[in-house]
């Protein structure tokens, strides 16, 4: 099965993170996502995410630069 992914660079959301002065706990914590999977992204280990997770961050960080994709289910970041 295909699904919607967003292509994210783990940059742009650190630098949003850290202009807002947010740990990876808070924001994760405020997000409602796991931290892990934050940690994951912010170093690159994860470069698609579902348009739930972002939905998430963006609610805490305001908008975020991405490209949508096609991606298979299972490499898409479905954690919340």
């Amino acid at each position: 099965m295909r699904t919607l992914a967003i292509k994210v660079s783990g940059d742009v959301i650190r630098r949003a993170r850290i202009d807002r002065r947010l740990t990876q706990t808070e924001l994760a914590q405020e997000a409602g996502v796991d931290q892990g999977w934050l940690s994951k992204i912010e170093r690159g280990k994860v470069t698609t995410i579902s348009p739930a997770f972002l939905r998430k961050i963006e609610a805490v960080l305001g908008r975020i630069e991405v490209t949508p994709e096609l991606a298979s289910a299972t490499t898409s970041a479905e954690s919340s």
